[in-house]
This record gives structure tokens, sequence and C-alpha cells, in this order.
């Protein structure tokens, strides 16, 4: 079991213009600086937040560590906190893997995103060429637990 974690800063400082309200995360081992969780990614993480009750949507956590893995049956993966998004390959779209999102724990906050789910459809997610840097392909499923570390 493989777990893979990156920390993103919401307005990271060296973030593009067009990318100034987004997640971005540094990854140094492959050279990435102010790399975009684009807009709809960024809209999911900060919609997960919200059904777990750990932001408003007018304040998201300034950063947070986003763990991934093809594979979360492992009893440190979940906690009754933070919650965890599962990811569904859609489609490619140029250059990105389409995904569908889930919130899939906590329960209450699945619920909650269940019900919203019903009356406003998320977007699909965009996740860039990037994604290969920690899967040898655009994985079929895979789960992204979000932690804040500060706001």
């Amino acid at each position: 079991m493989t777990f893979h974690t990156i920390i993103a800063t919401h307005q990271h400082p060296q973030a593009a213009l067009a990318y100034e309200d987004c997640y971005c995360y540094d990854e140094p081992k492959f050279n990435l600086i102010a790399e975009p969780l684009v807009h709809d990614a960024t809209h999911v993480i900060i919609c997960a937040l919200i059904e777990a009750k750990l932001c408003k949507s007018a304040n998201p956590p300034k950063r947070i560590a986003l763990v991934f893995t093809e594979d979360p049956e492992h009893e440190t993966f979940f906690d009754p906190v933070n919650p965890v998004v599962q990811l569904t390959y859609v489609k490619d779209e140029d250059d990105y893997s389409m995904y569908d999102s889930e919130v899939i724990h906590p329960e209450k906050a699945a619920r909650s995103a269940g019900i919203h789910d019903l009356l406003t459809e998320l977007p699909l997610v965009p996740l860039c060429p990037h994604l290969m840097d920690y899967f040898p392909s655009a994985p079929k499923d895979f789960y992204v637990k979000i932690t804040p570390i500060e706001n």
C-alpha cells in the first residue's frame, strides 16, 4: 500500500495570476513550484472541508495536506474528522485526466455532500499530467484525505 502526500497552499505566493485563488503545491522532487490544483479541484477540496465542518467557504484553510492512495484500506487513512474524497476516472480531455468526485468520509459529511449533489452537480475534477508523477497510469479510482494544516 502506497500513500503519497502533498502540502498545498491556498493563494500560493508564487502562483500564476490565473490560479491565485486555487490550492497550489510545491514538489521539489519533480522541480514543481506552485503547481495548481485547478479551479474545479480546489472547489471540490473546499466543498469537502465545508461538509466536514472544517471551514467556511469564505475562509478555506491556508495550507492543507492531501494524502492519496489507490488502496485506502488501512487503519490510519480514515480518521474521525478529516474528509476523504473518492475520485473515479471518467475520461481524458486535452492533457487532463477527468475524475468524478464523491465525499465518502466522515459519514455525516458524506450524507451532507450527497444531499448537495442532488441539488447541484459538482464539476469533473481535472488532474494534470503530473498525476503520473505518483501513479504509472491514471488510476481508475483513488482516494484523497484532506487535512487542514493552517488557517
